[in-house]
């Protein structure tokens, strides 16, 4: 059996629009739930979806605005410790959230570049 997804009418929306929208949140979410599962809407469904959006938003700015740094870190050899070259890191001053590590600390290890358009330059 597939996932599968629920809404109920009028909690979840009136006009036909809304229906829809809410029922494909809950969809995605059974999918990503995996198979043979369901789901009701949940209106903190819509929240994280408008929260990644913004993220989406603010990284394209950020992008275009030169607002992500590179920092350089040095990758050591084990044997006896010298410097055998060196990785580049991308690291983003957000404007109200500060220093953001890591793309993945925005959705707590969900949300990655490549889950959206930037991944392709798009």
């Amino acid at each position: 059996m597939p996932a599968s997804a629920s809404r109920l009418v009028p909690e979840h929306g009136v006009d036909l629009d809304q229906i829809l929208k809410n029922a494909d949140l809950a969809m995605y979410a059974a999918k990503s739930a995996g198979r043979r599962t369901y789901r009701f809407f949940e209106p903190d469904m819509d929240a994280k979806v408008r929260a990644r959006r913004q993220m989406e938003i603010d990284l394209r700015q950020a992008i275009t605005t030169g607002g992500l740094e590179v920092h350089y870190q040095p990758c050591l050899s084990l044997q006896d410790g010298r410097i055998t070259g060196c990785e580049a890191l991308v690291r983003w001053r957000h404007p109200e959230r500060g220093f953001v590590r890591r793309l993945s600390s925005f959705d707590r290890g969900r949300y990655r570049a490549d889950q959206t358009s930037l991944a392709n330059g798009s």
